[in-house]
């Protein structure tokens, strides 16, 4: 997102936070995240908090959790989240799913 990169660091303590790196390569960690998966050029930024739910931050303000019926993963390119889902009631197999939102 417009030179943003996002990735995954390890604290002085070991534990695992999610980062977002500026262009001039200055980290900031997001609040409360654990791992990251993708980011849009609009910087919304998909990941997993500290309990592994699925989140959202816009940049590095949290926006919330992510839809949790599925696993998610990506984002396509209007922004929508994207992963896989199994049909209801069932765990597997898992096909391709795209989630809306707004």
């Amino acid at each position: 997102m417009n030179g943003n990169v996002i990735g995954d660091a390890v604290t002085s303590s070991f534990a695992r936070s999610a980062v977002m790196w500026d262009k001039e390569g200055k980290a900031a960690a997001l609040p409360n995240g654990q791992g990251t998966s993708a980011i849009t050029s609009q910087g919304l930024i998909l990941g997993t908090n500290k309990r592994l739910v699925a989140s959202l931050w816009q940049t590095t303000t949290s926006v919330g959790a992510a839809p949790s019926d599925g696993v998610l993963n990506a984002f396509v390119d209007d922004g929508s989240p994207a992963g896989a889902k199994a049909r209801q009631g069932a765990t597997y197999p898992r096909f391709p799913a795209v989630w809306a939102c707004g």
